[in-house]
């Protein structure tokens, strides 16, 4: 069930890169806004999305720090080996 939900995720983070109208328009049918902030919201969204569900070493410190939790080192708390092999087996369905 993980490995199904990350490959929906991964899946989902390269539809919304690669289309931004058709973003735009699901984003204005499911939230009230103006498709100026709509526009907006995207654009800013993109930044903060990662096409293969994984992060570097200074995006999990920075996400540690601002979540509060107290630091320990980056290999006590990530584990991409899911991940990962989902967008293996994402390769292998195209």
């Amino acid at each position: 069930m993980v490995k199904r939900t990350l490959r929906a995720l991964i899946k989902a983070n390269r539809f919304i890169a690669d289309n931004r109208p058709e973003t735009i328009a699901v984003m204005l049918k499911w939230l009230p806004q103006t498709a100026e902030v709509a526009a907006r919201s995207y654009d800013l969204e993109l930044k903060a999305i990662t096409p293969d569900g994984q992060m570097t070493d200074a995006e999990m410190n920075s996400l540690i720090e601002r979540l509060g939790e107290k630091k320990k080192p980056l290999d006590e708390v990530r584990d991409f080996s899911s991940v990962r092999q989902a967008i293996k087996e994402l390769g292998a369905n195209k």
